[in-house]
């Protein structure tokens, strides 16, 4: 029998088709036979230079996979990356030409959850589809009721699949039915792209397609018209047969707009059901009255047909209301609104605006055409724009409830916002967002009506736990932030700290000890009103309306400490924090003392990670070893961009870490730029006075060959950047050293001539990065405030976005006198990194990347690390899987005392040529041989782009040990990203003690937020060792991938993983 699972879609290139929804099972062999045609006849794809397939996981991971083409058929199968995560998951395909590419829409496929083991090449009959097979069966003897009852699940469980998918991509808007063709015309007058109808006379569907009403398919009466009417029989009780076929008929015999049309057309009744279009509701007469009989809908939900608005579980995240997915392309706007085809642009849907209510559009690289506004029939109005060649942020009121559009270059869409000023949060791309009432992802033992999702209780949902007096949390405030009292806009501004929303009901009064700035909204977070306080004094005020407060406060006041915010008139005498109280709560014995214990000594008896947060240092203690404590010293803003950056690690005294610089950057073709390194694309001056002050900064000098436009003044030292050039969407910005001084071009008011006699020899750009946010979270809660802090877990979570080198030079020439790094820079790349610690300060690493342009990498990891150092003590290195490399062999153990060599290691270097290297470890030892401190970092190589096929996909090289014992780990080298393109990466940084590995020269464990692995690598042979794991007990075992190694168990017991090493090698293994 064929053991493939093999499904087939047919894809014309030119007609509108309708696609199949493929089902798979995680793990089988999945493969996916894409029919290409072109205008209904076979594609002649012979021309084409390469076929990609885009395959987005329910998880938001897109994997991208290079495919051949047999005459018009294309086969993609899916990899086990693309399987890992079940759910719903999107693809697309991208055809490519010299420099012309084209997209299929994209498409959806379902990958089931396997019950049985992962593993690849098997099929037959997934264990799931079996338990269908055998309820079927037995529930075909039951009565028709609930054979009925079962049809009626299932049809709800495919409409709201619809809905989702629909609602995800928002493509049409449906409009009510109407009575016949004819009748489209008159009652929407006006349609716009993707409207679409139904006819009740025949049937039919219409939509709104390239400027006509097109026939898209034709629907019967289904299952809510029938419920409807099966309501209509209960009601008419005593109703004749004929009455009876009539009303299960389920079409509307006619439609009127109102109730009251209706009402005077049949006052006295008449037979069947009737459509009001006012409300979308159907009616039937009861004997006395016409009673409303619900919404009407037509068989199922038809594709396409439900956008987020239609659903109470979806809606458009308020951070960025620019959809471009959802554009016209092709056109940009007139002057009176309307739409004319400009290739080079693209113009967002109508996006609703309130009258009064200020929104931010563009900025962020956003290039914008002429900007109209339209009132609530979607009528031309004004036009507050007229477009332009360069980026720009508009704040634009309206004047009236309406719509806007808003033209945008193609080439910088994935930059462009049009947000509301009082939700605008710096650049945010557009998403849905699910209602987090509702759990999209059904998780094991999640359903149960005895069991709750974690978290899911908040303490008022609650009858044993009662909020304090103060109301003002400052551990969900924001701090360094400054609210703006006429639009509720947050603006940075340090020694400033900003309240959460905090929900106030009507005509209650409220009393607030310190608010410099107060803000009301309305229930939806909309701005309201605002007031710009003193702060030298209380103050109170008594909302008219349900809705949230905010307020912002100086820090360093008399009264910017122990902030209160209570509901009356005076505040209590003593300061409470914000607290909920468990009065019925009791403690055993052993408890209390515990509490005691804690109280007294101000210690947890059972913390993993401490942190102690003095300004911008936050310093990261957790036990370690049998009795000592590890300490990793970081700083919030520490780098030479102002992002975050470590400090040094150390154990008591021994400070043997100094790991200022292993936070990573990445090379891109205009040089390695994030973390400590700066834009180095400029020449670096320094002249006694040369007479430039800031006003000069953007004006333009040349030495007679090239043009340097002046970036930074710093005392005698001038930076200037160097010109670029757009070749193919990539920016290219060679430096480029003056040959003679440099003269005057244009812009300056000093004009005095630049001697370039001293010239710095590599200088760096700084800042390179903006819009950077680091958060320190200790088990969910964010630290804000001074302090010594325990917990379980610590998340860094850091977020930059590299600012795009062409917009730097854009901007300082055409705003001459301003600073760029006030300029709000467009971002060529945004950069998201996450550590998380655990005890022991284990740190599991999240990396990801995001193009906002089209971009060319050079060599990435992601990771990197020092050596480590303390005196009287000697570092060896060892990595397992390699081979010897110019006579050195990081197999075995090297003492890097004396190593002063870089090697590359590249696949004629990998013991198994299909396993890159993916982890290392530094051992210090003592004068007597033995393990004092140890370090190792690496990746997961089971997931994500840091997996070992991606590595070797992606880069020639998969490791680089650099002459100053430097060690390089790579992912990624010589790729070109389009815009919106997004990757990941994951791996660990932990420190290791002698007391765990033992005689191993590694045992760690490494966790994410879904599986643990270990990582085990020995110089010699052990027989059944084993690595405890308390806290999995019971997870499945399973073998990635090692050298010499085997794993003894498939379970986690009370030994944990149990295994065995023949000679040196390593292992690692994945518990879940």
């Amino acid at each position: 029998m064929d053991v493939v699972n093999k499904q087939q879609i047919t894809i014309d290139l030119r007609r509108n088709s309708i696609v199949p929804y493929p089902h798979f099972t995680q793990y089988d062999t999945n493969t996916l036979e894409f029919i290409i045609k072109d205008n209904g006849i076979g594609a002649d794809l012979s021309n084409v230079t390469n076929i990609t397939v885009n395959y987005k996981r329910p998880d938001g991971q897109v994997v991208t996979r290079l495919l051949t083409a047999a005459g018009n058929v294309i086969e993609y199968t899916l990899g086990t990356d693309e399987m890992s995560v079940p759910g719903t998951a999107e693809i697309s395909l991208q055809f490519l030409y010299n420099d012309n590419r084209l997209s299929t829409r994209r498409m959806k496929l379902y990958v089931g959850d396997s019950l049985g083991p992962s593993f690849e090449g098997g099929q037959g009959m997934p264990l799931l589809q079996e338990l269908f097979v055998e309820i079927a069966d037995l529930t075909s003897a039951t009565n028709d009721a609930a054979n009925y009852a079962l049809q009626k699940a299932a049809e709800a469980d495919q409409a709201k699949e619809t809905a989702l998918e629909a609602a995800d991509l928002a493509k049409t808007n449906p409009l009510m039915p109407v009575a016949n063709f004819a009748a489209i015309a008159t009652t929407y007058p006006t349609p716009i792209h993707g409207d679409e109808t139904q006819t009740l006379d025949d049937g039919k569907v219409y939509r709104y397609l390239n400027g006509s009403w097109e026939y898209i398919r034709e629907l019967t009466p289904g299952p809510v018209a029938a419920l409807t009417q099966q309501l209509v029989q209960m009601d008419e009780q005593k109703a004749s047969k004929e009455e009876v076929a009539n009303a299960l008929d389920g079409s509307p015999k006619d439609v009127f707009a109102t109730l009251a049309a209706l009402q005077t057309a049949f006052p006295t009744g008449s037979q069947g059901v009737y459509l009001v279009t006012a409300n979308g509701h159907i009616y039937s007469w009861d004997g006395t009255s016409w009673a409303d009989r619900g919404l009407y809908q037509a068989q199922g939900i038809a594709d396409k047909s439900v956008g987020y608005k239609q659903t109470d579980f979806i809606e458009m995240e308020k951070t960025n209301l620019f959809n471009p997915q959802n554009v016209t392309d092709g056109v940009r706007l007139d002057t009176a609104g309307n739409n004319f085809a400009d290739a080079t642009f693209a113009t967002s849907e109508y996006v609703a605006v309130k009258a009064g209510v200020p929104i931010k559009i563009g900025g962020f690289g956003a290039v914008l055409g002429r900007i109209c506004l339209y009132d609530t029939n979607k009528t031309f109005t004004t036009m507050p724009f007229g477009g332009g060649t360069v980026v720009v942020t508009l704040d634009i009121t309206p004047a009236v409830d309406g719509f806007i559009r808003v033209p945008v270059r193609k080439d910088t869409m994935h930059s462009a916002i049009i947000v509301e000023s009082s939700n605008y949060k710096g650049f945010k791309p557009f998403r849905y967002v699910v209602n987090p009432y509702i759990e999209t992802e059904v998780k094991r033992d999640s359903v149960d009506k005895t069991k709750l999702k974690l978290k899911a209780v908040a303490p008022e949902n609650t009858s044993f736990v009662r909020a304090g007096v103060n109301m003002y949390s400052v551990l969900n405030a924001t701090p360094d932030v400054f609210l703006t009292h006429t639009n509720g806009v947050e603006t940075a501004l340090v020694n400033y700290r900003t309240s959460e929303y905090i929900f106030v009901k009507a005509n209650l009064p409220y009393i607030i000890s310190a608010a410099r700035k107060f803000v009301y909204y309305d229930l939806e977070h909309v701005y309201v009103s605002g007031v710009d306080g003193s702060q030298s004094a209380p103050y109170t005020f008594t909302p008219t309306a349900d809705g949230y407060i905010r307020f912002s406060y100086l820090t360093t006041a008399a009264n910017g400490t122990n902030v209160m915010m209570v509901q009356g008139n005076t505040l209590p005498a003593t300061y409470e924090p914000h607290v909920y109280h468990f009065d019925d709560l009791k403690l055993t014995p052993t408890q209390i003392n515990e509490v005691i214990t804690a109280i007294e000594t101000g210690v947890p008896s059972d913390y993993d990670v401490k942190v102690v947060k003095a300004g911008e240092s936050y310093v990261l203690y957790s036990p370690f070893g049998a009795s000592g404590e590890i300490q990793i010293n970081t700083v919030r803003n520490g780098s030479k961009n102002g992002t975050f950056n470590f400090a040094n690690t150390r154990v008591g005294a021994d400070e043997f870490h100094l790991n200022g610089d292993d936070i990573t950057p990445v090379r891109t073709n205009t040089g390695t730029v994030g973390a400590n390194h700066g834009r180095t694309s400029i020449s670096e001056i320094t002249m006694a006075a040369h007479g430039k002050t800031s006003v000069d900064i953007g004006s333009t000098w040349t030495d007679g060959t090239t043009t340097f436009t002046l970036l930074k003044i710093n005392g005698n030292i001038l930076t200037f950047g160097c010109p670029y050039t757009v070749v193919d969407g990539i920016v290219n910005a060679p430096k480029v050293n003056p040959v003679a001084n440099l003269t005057h071009v244009s812009g300056a008011t000093s004009t005095t001539a630049v001697n370039i006699t001293t010239q710095t020899a590599s200088p760096q750009l700084y800042p390179s990065v903006n819009n950077i946010t680091v958060e320190y979270i200790l088990d969910g809660k964010k630290i804000v405030v001074d302090g010594t802090y325990y917990g379980k877990e610590l998340v860094v979570k850091e977020k930059y976005d590299i600012m795009d080198y062409k917009a730097i030079i854009d901007y300082a020439q055409a705003n001459i006198g301003q600073s760029y790094a006030a300029g709000n820079i467009a971002p060529e790349i945004t950069i998201s990194n996450t550590f998380t610690y655990s005890k022991g300060l284990d740190c599991s690493t999240s990396n990801s990347l995001y193009t906002h342009k089209k971009a060319s990498l050079g060599r990435c990891g992601f990771l990197q690390a020092g050596v480590l150092s303390l005196a009287g003590h000697t570092v060896k290195r060892h990595v397992p899987g390699v081979l010897p490399k110019s006579g050195i062999d990081f197999s075995t153990e090297v003492d890097l005392t004396s190593y002063n060599t870089s090697l590359l290691f590249s696949v004629s270097d990998y013991k198994n040529p299909s396993i890159p290297p993916n982890h290392y470890v530094d051992w210090l030892y003592d004068a007597n041989g033995n393990k004092k401190y140890g370090f190792a970092m690496g990746y997961i190589v089971d997931k994500t782009s840091s997996k070992n096929a991606a590595r070797l996909a992606n880069s020639p090289y998969t490791w680089d040990m650099r002459n100053t014992k430097k060690s390089y780990p790579i992912v990624l080298e010589g790729i070109i990203l389009e815009a919106g393109s997004y990757l990941n990466f994951a791996g660990f940084r932990n420190y290791v003690s002698p007391d765990v590995v033992g005689a191993a020269t590694l045992i760690t464990t490494v966790r994410d937020k879904k599986d643990t692995y270990v990582y085990v690598d020995y110089l010699q042979t052990v027989v059944g060792e084993n690595k405890p794991m308390p806290d999995d007990i019971g997870k499945a075992v399973s073998f990635l991938q090692g050298e010499n190694f085997t794993l003894l168990n498939d379970t986690s017991d009370t030994e944990g993983v149990l295994f065995t090493m023949t000679g040196a090698g390593y292992g690692i293994v994945k518990l879940k």
